[in-house]
């Protein structure tokens, strides 16, 4: 287990699976990014999100030149791509077909593993919300300010990937 990476890995345990540092190595990652895909790697499966969200994960990544940046594409939400920017490391929502009407390029998380450890936070929350024990309004909250503690700015605007998420539940 690694321990800059112990918190996701002990929520996704089995689920996670690596890439092969060949493929990672194509994409000339930050240390961060290239560590975290081949040690721990990305959830393989993503039924907990109980289609609130529809992530999908590509374990053989491709590349992508989009509004002039270059992106390794590593899934989708069956609308936009996620996709890293290979000038900037941080993960973007990007519209290539232009289907949802908003920003072609969408800021979601400075960092892959971010992104991975406030989906953890959403599915946790979901799970809670379940329970009835709280108001959701109370729980989408105590939500926002977990992943500003994660990733203050995932959560800088609405007009983030997550900003238009939490702006949606509310």
């Amino acid at each position: 287990m690694t321990r800059k990476f112990s918190k996701i890995e002990l929520f996704w345990k089995e689920k996670l699976r690596t890439l092969p540092s060949d493929l990672v190595a194509r994409f000339n990652f930050d240390d961060n990014t290239s560590s975290f895909l081949t040690t721990v790697g990305l959830p393989a499966d993503l039924s907990d999100l109980n289609k609130a969200l529809e992530i999908n994960f590509y374990f053989e990544p491709g590349s992508t030149e989009f509004m002039g940046d270059n992106y390794c594409v590593l899934g989708d939400d069956s609308g936009t791509y996620f996709a890293i920017s290979l000038s900037n490391h941080q993960l973007y929502a990007i519209d290539l077909d232009k289907v949802t009407g908003h920003d072609p390029v969408c800021f979601v998380n400075s960092t892959i593993d971010k992104f991975i450890e406030t989906i953890q936070l959403f599915i946790e929350f979901q799970r809670r919300s379940l329970t009835g024990k709280s108001s959701e309004a109370d729980l989408i909250k105590l939500m926002v300010e977990k992943m500003k503690d994660v990733d203050k700015q995932a959560l800088a605007s609405k007009d983030t990937w997550w900003g238009s998420i939490v702006s949606e539940s509310i």
